[in-house]
């Protein structure tokens, strides 16, 4: 079994205790890797975001600018998908819709302006059927 990019990941945005500030540049680096589920008996493959599974929650007061920096070390594009926040179409992270795909290797940077507080997650959306899985 391959389970690929985590697809239930949060994004918190929240009124304190700000972990990002407007200033500030978060990484997330989908990458290939193992995992080990307590269901099974063998640790599994996964694609995931910088080494964990689920990705890294991001905690971000509402009002601020969240800069994203993703840096694709898989072996075929990927995009990252906001659900739920209000941001510029240009951000959605849909391929051939609102971005390109970002290459393997290379980076895009989302800049995310939070304007609702409450929790969302992100997750792959190019080639939904094996990353999201």
């Amino acid at each position: 079994m391959l389970i690929r990019l985590a697809a239930v990941i949060l994004l918190m945005a929240s009124s304190s205790n700000a972990a990002a500030r407007p200033s500030e540049s978060i990484q997330l680096i989908p990458q290939e890797g193992v995992h080990s589920f307590s269901f099974f008996e063998q640790p599994t493959p996964v694609w995931n975001y910088n080494g964990q599974v689920p990705g890294p929650t991001i905690r971000a007061t509402v009002g601020t600018t969240v800069e994203v920096e993703v840096i694709n070390r898989l072996e075929e594009p990927t995009t990252v998908h906001w659900h739920g926040l209000r941001i510029d179409n240009a951000m959605d992270g849909v391929p051939g819709v609102t971005q390109d795909p970002i290459p393997p290797g290379g980076r895009f940077t989302y800049r995310l302006k939070l304007i609702d507080s409450g929790t969302f997650w992100y997750h792959p959306h190019w080639n939904a059927g094996e990353q999201l899985e």
